[in-house]
């Protein structure tokens, strides 16, 4: 073998020798990893990794912290709402004044139920006034209600001057008599069975009818004064 031949067959080889090096180059370079190891795809947090973080949204200051399911606030109103039927203002028709129901509560009230030409509540409201008479306390309001559509203020206070009734006289506006009758049942309104509403300090109220002497009646409000 002559020279030209001996140097052709070692540029063989050496070209041969880079080739290999180049492809296992380019290999590793395909794999991203310089230091010849393949790359290992990191699950994410998707994917459900025990290791992997899951980003925190931070809390806005104006987020509310109150659970979906938790109660409304209740705003306090002037008159508790079972007894919205109060939430009527009433007209002393003697004097003008005006009973503002919000006034009333923490007071013992007594609302009665009637009409002139009753004769059981004139029955009753003679005894009111015997009842009244010995009973002198600020806390005390009672008050006459006119539940008969066809009687006017006019006629109802000249009612009850000519008997000479002192406390509050009222008619009652058909609103509040409907109201009466949704909270009390509808013999409320019905003036010959004398019913007396009588709400407690407290905002609590019952019903009783009946007529009552001057005695009983005196005896049961001093019981319930606050």
């Amino acid at each position: 073998m002559n020279r030209r031949s001996t140097g052709y067959h070692r540029a063989a080889a050496l070209m041969g020798q880079l080739l290999a090096l180049a492809i296992i180059v380019a290999g590793c370079s395909a794999n991203g990893d310089s230091g010849g190891t393949p790359n290992v795809p990191v699950p994410s947090a998707a994917q459900g990794s025990p290791n992997a973080s899951v980003p925190v949204v931070p809390t806005q200051p104006w987020a509310s912290t109150t659970p979906a399911t938790s109660a409304p606030t209740l705003v306090p109103t002037a008159v508790p709402p079972q007894y919205a039927w109060l939430a009527t203002d009433l007209r002393d028709v003697r004097t003008g004044e005006t009973i503002h129901p919000a006034d009333l509560l923490g007071k013992l009230v007594v609302i009665e139920p009637m009409a002139a030409w009753c004769s059981n509540c004139r029955a009753q409201q003679d005894e009111v006034r015997s009842a009244l008479a010995n009973i002198n306390s600020a806390n005390l309001v009672y008050v006459s209600l006119d539940v008969d559509p066809n009687e006017t203020e006019s006629d109802l206070a000249r009612y009850a001057d000519d008997r000479g009734y002192a406390w509050h006289f009222a008619v009652a506006s058909r609103e509040l008599a409907r109201a009466l009758a949704a909270t009390f049942g509808d013999v409320v309104l019905s003036p010959p069975s004398t019913p007396k509403i009588v709400i407690k300090p407290d905002g609590t109220a019952d019903v009783s009818y009946g007529i009552k002497s001057a005695a009983d009646l005196e005896a049961e409000l001093i019981a319930l004064l606050p």
